[in-house]
């Protein structure tokens, strides 16, 4: 019931238009539109009619028309046309169930319940004074766990991005993980610059990397790389689209002493090949799982920041984070 009460992201800003906008968030129907304010309203996506989906209708002066009957919705869900009714009253209906919902920073963020904090979580950086910024969505049939376990393992990224970022390992590393109040802290210190096209553009002239992965329950991993003046964040919010597939809003921050337009642009080109290849190893991974029945891991010492990031996941949605006291532990493996 935890994850009822979190703020996930359902839609950018800018998919939400003029057409009502069908989205899924754990399973749940919703549908988004914007009213005659242009403000953005959320109700569950069936009509309380006859359960067509709403979203299969339009917006009609602020309003959502289901397109079986016509019946028209507020964004308050209340019913305030009938149009078969003969003289043209509308009679005390059953109202569409409405859903919370927050539209700020170019993001629409919904509740399915009541929410646990009074406003969803907040893009860092995009505003601040020497950042460029771009947005990228991806779309992965697995469970979100899996992909949040993904986004702070490193120990991938020299194989299935070999050649874009990190290579075969051959450095040694020391990660600090740490339980936080609000998730998993993961500082890596040791590692070399690598000359593969993504350093080039990270890291200009290579040397030492300081770099952290966070993961902020239950849906977020916001990874940041330090190296003098240079500053790479990348913000990712996981929304459970279904128990199987996942929703993933990458927002990437840079911060370059120069060439920042183009080293944006180049950056945002090479992410979205990253992205598309980890779908590839995540939705692997997934249909194996479920052609087996069950999860067979194996673990090393490379492997103990996804599973501190795992456990702390499936302890929160059970109600049982943050645990007391807070453990920590020091880890070193090749990168």
């Amino acid at each position: 019931m935890v994850l009822e009460r979190a703020w996930f992201l359902a839609a950018s800003s800018l998919e939400v238009r003029d057409a009502p906008l069908a989205v899924s968030v754990m399973g749940q129907p919703v549908v988004l539109f914007r009213d005659v304010q242009q403000h953005i309203q959320a109700l569950e996506d069936r009509c309380p009619h006859r359960n067509v989906a709403l979203s299969l209708g339009r917006v009609v002066n602020g309003t959502l028309e289901c397109r079986y009957h016509g019946w028209r919705f507020a964004g308050s869900g209340a019913c305030v046309e009938v149009p078969c009714v003969s003289d043209g009253a509308c009679p005390k209906v059953r109202s569409a169930q409405t859903v919370k919902v927050v539209e700020r920073q170019g993001s629409v963020w919904v509740c399915l319940g009541e929410p646990l904090t009074a406003e969803p979580p907040l893009w860092p950086h995009v505003e601040d004074e020497g950042y460029r910024s771009f947005e990228l969505i991806t779309h992965v049939r697995c469970p979100l766990v899996y992909v949040l376990d993904n986004l702070v393992d490193c120990g991938h990224t020299g194989f299935v991005h070999r050649g874009l970022f990190r290579g075969t390992p051959h450095s040694q590393v020391h990660a600090h993980v740490q339980e936080t109040r609000t998730g998993v802290l993961i500082e890596t210190h040791a590692e070399a610059g690598r000359q593969f096209p993504l350093a080039q553009v990270v890291l200009p002239g290579g040397g030492a990397v300081h770099h952290t992965d966070e993961l902020i329950l239950p849906h977020t991993v916001k990874v940041d790389y330090h190296l003098a003046q240079w500053h790479l964040m990348t913000m990712s919010v996981c929304t459970p689209v279904s128990d199987n597939e996942t929703r993933v809003t990458t927002r990437v921050c840079l911060r370059v002493p120069v060439g920042g337009r183009v080293a944006l642009e180049v950056l945002k080109r090479l992410t979205r090949k990253i992205l598309d290849q980890d779908v590839v190893v995540l939705e692997s991974q997934a249909q194996r799982v479920a052609q087996a029945g069950r999860q067979q891991f194996s673990s090393t010492a490379a492997d103990v920041p996804a599973a501190w990031v795992t456990r702390a996941y499936h302890a929160y949605a059970a109600g049982r984070f943050p645990p007391s006291p807070l453990r920590q532990v020091e880890v070193s493996y090749r990168l």
